[in-house]
């Protein structure tokens, strides 16, 4: 890589540092100076998205996922398309748009443990946000499967805390 591709490569992840402590502004600011050397823009894309997601500028998610998604073409690979799909589903405002590319996102994370349990996470959210909570709990039993043959414990714990708040939600507080 050149040393612009590695200079952008900090500041996206600088960016995700900020978006995760709740600095949104710094996170944009940082994804805007990585966005024209990055050497994975489909990455980037995505991760602005959540950005946008996160500040509740949902258009602005969309469109980004959407640049997130056409970049991910061009670097033709499954797992990069896979979480790009992903990510579309996720901050997708339409329901069944939601679904076909969270659908799409599965069907690409074959093999990729970790693309795979964070698309079967995002379904399960959106299977329960459309009424169908038992469906919800499957998926997320079968990502903590993944979890735990992959050894993923932090991973592992997130999705604990789903299934908990899900099964709670199904009047389930036994289990």
């Amino acid at each position: 890589l050149t040393s612009s591709s590695n200079r952008a490569l900090v500041e996206h992840r600088l960016g995700d540092v900020h978006r995760l402590t709740g600095r949104l502004e710094l996170a944009d600011e940082h994804y805007l100076r990585a966005e024209s050397e990055h050497p994975h823009p489909s990455d980037l894309y995505a991760d602005w998205a959540l950005l946008h997601y996160r500040r509740g500028r949902t258009k602005d998610a969309e469109q980004m996922a959407d640049r997130a998604l056409k970049a991910a073409e061009v670097q033709d690979n499954p797992t990069t398309t896979s979480r790009a799909h992903n990510i579309a589903g996720l901050v997708s405002s339409d329901p069944s748009n939601a679904m076909r590319n969270i659908d799409e996102a599965l069907s690409l994370a074959e093999g990729d443990e970790i693309a795979e349990m964070a698309a079967l996470n995002n379904k399960a959210h959106l299977l329960n946000e459309i009424g169908n909570r038992r469906g919800a709990i499957k998926l997320v039993n079968q990502a903590i499967q993944l979890a735990i043959k992959t050894g993923h414990r932090h991973r592992e714990a997130a999705l604990h805390n789903h299934l908990a708040d899900l099964l709670y939600r199904e009047g389930l507080q036994e289990e």
